[in-house]
């Protein structure tokens, strides 16, 4: 087997300044074993990857799944500049029960929740909304998640529903 020449999977899309959104996902997803079909290495031949505050505009052009969210952000007036997305667990798994338990992370996988705990929870404390897209293991990490008044968890499984929800919280916080 070749050797994989991409660096390592994005582990925040956006804003890390001054956002007026965090969205809350798990990990990249997609298969590691197929790196050539992922977005983050398309991103890095063509040298526009990053793997901290990689511009949404940049990662829509190169991954469609980010439509549905740019779609609510222009219905509530909000740029994707706007925006901070944290990954919790920054590398490529195709099912989150794929993800390895906490001990068996890399120092990068380690190191990178770190850095994104400190930066919610730096947001959390200037009152800026954050919408959980995927959660459970966030509020592990971060458990005044549970008491912040604007926190929102999504509960559904499909996409097109939780930008619903996105829609209305954000129409509800902005």
């Amino acid at each position: 087997m070749q050797r994989n020449p991409y660096i390592l999977p994005v582990k925040r899309y956006g804003n890390e300044r001054n956002p007026k959104l965090v969205i809350l996902l798990c990990n990249p997803g997609d298969d590691p074993l197929k790196y050539e079909r992922l977005s983050d290495y398309t991103m890095y031949l063509k040298g526009e990857y990053k793997d901290a505050g990689l511009s949404l505009d940049i990662a829509c052009k190169y991954n469609d799944w980010w439509d549905d969210f740019f779609d609510v952000f222009k219905k509530v007036k909000l740029k994707s500049s706007d925006v901070l997305v944290l990954e919790y667990y920054p590398y490529h798994t195709c099912d989150m029960s794929l993800m390895p338990n906490c001990n068996q992370w890399t120092d990068y996988a380690k190191t990178a929740l770190s850095e994104n705990k400190k930066l919610l929870s730096k947001f959390m404390y200037k009152n800026i909304p954050v919408f959980g897209y995927y959660y459970s293991h966030w509020i592990r990490e971060v458990p005044q998640l549970k008491d912040y008044k604007l926190f929102y968890k999504s509960r559904n499984r499909f996409k097109k529903s939780k930008c619903k929800e996105l829609y209305k919280f954000l129409q509800e916080v902005l």
